[in-house]
């Protein structure tokens, strides 16, 4: 059965909501996701990530998993404003919804990639085939996610991510030297 926009989204906000509840949950026992413990120590690899999303749920809800994981957290609602915070800040992931007004994602993303070369950059979509294809295209894109994104895809999308832009770093410091 296919979907309509608006069905996918009401689909995205219920599982939103329930995962939402989850993270309030576990955060007011002191508990990530994967823990049955309370946490004590922060990932390996804390990242500098900017999440930016028209949908402003979504991007709050990122940013309070992601910070609950010990990452620093940048908002953005628009791509202008993600350039704008991209040029006074340094980022380590840049997770980029391709369905903005104005400045679209891949927009952004041609933009992002041609300042910075070693950033990692993530599409999340609502529309999984959309941001593969985006991925094909050559313009920049690393790393794709399907909304809803549950809490695991999340975090493997972002340890592939620190991977990766330590093997940039690498390769970078390794051509300086």
């Amino acid at each position: 059965m296919m979907m309509t926009k608006q069905q996918e989204f009401h689909k995205t906000d219920m599982v939103f909501a329930e995962l939402k509840q989850f993270v309030d949950l576990a955060s007011a026992e002191g508990l990530r996701a994967d823990q049955t413990e309370p946490a004590t120590a922060a990932p390996a690899t804390p990242l500098r990530i900017m999440v930016v999303d028209n949908e402003s749920s979504v991007r709050e809800l990122l940013a309070e998993i992601l910070a609950a994981d010990g990452h620093t957290v940048t908002l953005a609602a628009a791509g202008q404003e993600a350039l704008h915070r991209f040029q006074s800040d340094d980022f380590d992931l840049i997770l980029a919804d391709l369905t903005m007004p104005g400045m679209d994602g891949l927009e952004l993303i041609r933009s992002l990639r041609a300042r910075d070369p070693v950033v990692a950059i993530a599409v999340i979509s609502g529309w999984g085939s959309e941001a593969r294809r985006t991925a094909e295209q050559g313009v920049g894109v690393d790393l794709t996610a399907s909304k809803p994104l549950d809490l695991e895809q999340l975090r493997r999308l972002v340890a592939s991510a620190a991977s990766l832009v330590r093997a940039r770093r690498f390769r970078a410091d390794a051509s300086h030297a």
